[in-house]
């Protein structure tokens, strides 16, 4: 619907469904069922002090525009009537076409079978459809205010599997894809066949009439939220079974294989057991005496320990971690070990309860695989540091994008991707900055490095036959260990 249109029902300038209707079929040649939009419109229209809302689907015509003439003319066309600018044409991907080519030929997408090439010629159509959509939604999120929420009603077509709209949005990095949530709302009488892969892409609600679009695409910090949740309930239980032994021995084999000194493993002593990192961010790190260090992610304090011993009596180690059962077993080993610099806070990485310029040092081995947002966990790294401070953070990537019609376990969903780090880092203002990919793999291939069952402690990463698929996949062509370090400039 043309935005003339939308405005003018908006302002009570059109004043009827009925005239509206005429009005859109008298000026538009979509031919879109619009009645389904009036519950949506009216809502809006009661109440207008606190919600908007924007049309944002290029006419018909750019598409046979572009078929014709050519996509040169027809973006030009686009640009001039501001439908996109010149910042949203990004051409449409391999995927997105055999997914665009799955729905109109009918191919299952899961098969084997060879993707078509019979429309080539019309795919490009849909894409300038995605730019133009791509470009309401990023300017409207490039002006809105920070609580803003968006919701973004389209067809599957141009929001399944990530493709079209979302991937666009993606690309200007305004919000985290892991605050975004795609919800199905198709009427399971009108799509039967598509019932079953709906339930297999996700969060799926079912409704019994029909809706104005296939699929809402929602931004909110909702999906932040519960992800904190999840991984805040997950780890509570690691920490209510931590005072078990475990595994002594193999959990020094493990420390000696990521690059712990003989006499780090030394000072953690008995809570080796208890080791829950990925890597040694303290290589990079070079904890120095009289320093204050914070660690982001504490766990149940094996980092800490460590770095309470190489600032000494004379600096402090502030572990931060989001599990208060973990944040509760490393204060009572801190104590018996007599550890007086020494204490934890149960707190959210993204939201760090200290004063600004507080720390000289930070490490983290792990958290910030988990941290929902990237972007504002390293900010407030930055903010926290003193100036000419620096942080060496041991975390896992992602080497490749995620097929998402795979089931990913949710640690794997929201890491980060190994080719944002370094520019992440240099945008916030980070120099000195270092991507450490010498040690890697994913799997520790050593015989004797091999995790036997403890099955009365808790386990992050146990054997849930919900994962079992994932012994298919080559985690190491998938993922990657790295170190990241930096430094605040001295300001």
């Amino acid at each position: 619907m043309t935005k003339k249109l939308l405005d003018s029902y908006m302002k009570n300038d059109i004043t009827s469904e009925q005239d509206f209707l005429q009005q859109y079929e008298s000026s538009s040649s979509e031919g879109h069922d619009i009645d389904k939009y009036f519950p949506i419109l009216n809502y809006v229209k009661a109440n207008t002090s606190t919600v908007s809302v924007k049309g944002s689907f290029i006419p018909r015509q750019y598409a046979r525009m572009l078929v014709k003439e050519g996509e040169n003319i027809a973006y030009s066309s686009a640009i001039d009537n501001n439908y996109l600018e010149e910042v949203d044409k990004h051409e449409g991907s391999e995927g997105h076409y055999n997914f665009f080519e799955s729905l109109i030929s009918g191919r299952d997408l899961n098969s084997d079978q060879e993707v078509g090439e019979n429309f080539r010629r019309i795919f490009p159509a849909q894409v300038i459809k995605d730019c133009a959509m791509a470009s309401t939604v990023r300017r409207s999120l490039e002006a809105a205010a920070e609580e803003d929420k968006f919701l973004v009603i389209a067809g599957l077509g141009h929001l399944e599997y990530r493709f079209g709209v979302p991937e666009r949005v993606d690309r200007h990095g305004l919000v985290a894809p892991e605050r975004t949530v795609i919800v199905s709302v198709r009427s399971s009488a009108e799509f039967p066949d598509h019932e079953t892969e709906a339930e297999s892409i996700g969060r799926v609600d079912k409704f019994e009439q029909k809706y104005p679009g296939d699929y809402i695409y929602m931004y909110t910090d909702d999906e932040g939220e519960d992800v904190k949740n999840e991984i805040s309930a997950a780890y509570d239980k690691v920490g209510s079974t931590a005072k078990m032994e475990g595994n002594l021995e193999l959990a020094k084999k493990v420390m000696k294989r990521l690059g712990y000194s003989p006499e780090q493993i030394a000072v953690v002593g008995e809570d080796g057991y208890n080791y829950q990192g990925v890597g040694c961010p303290h290589s990079h790190a070079q904890i120095r005496p009289g320093e204050a260090v914070l660690d982001i992610g504490s766990g149940l304090g094996v980092d800490s320990f460590i770095a309470s011993a190489a600032t000494g009596p004379k600096g402090s180690v502030t572990g931060l971690d989001i599990s208060r059962g973990e944040v509760e077993h490393a204060t009572t080993r801190a104590r018996n070990r007599g550890l007086a610099n020494v204490k934890f806070v149960n707190a959210d990485m993204e939201k760090m309860p200290f004063e600004d310029n507080s720390f000289d040092v930070i490490v983290s081995n792990g958290a910030f695989c988990l941290a929902p947002n990237k972007e504002t966990a390293f900010k407030e790294i930055y903010r926290v540091l003193k100036p000419g401070g620096r942080f060496s953070v041991s975390c896992t990537t992602n080497k490749v994008d995620l097929d998402t019609s795979v089931e990913w376990p949710i640690c794997m969903r929201v890491f980060m991707p190994l080719r944002d780090t370094e520019p992440l880092l240099k945008n916030i203002g980070f120099h000195s900055i270092l991507v450490d990919e010498s040690d890697s793999k994913m799997t520790l291939d050593d015989e004797d490095l091999q995790v036997t069952n403890e099955s009365e402690r808790y386990k992050i990463h146990g054997n849930s036959p919900e994962f079992q698929h994932l012994e298919n996949f080559d985690m190491n062509n998938l993922c990657a260990r790295v170190v990241l370090y930096g430094i605040k400039p001295n300001l």
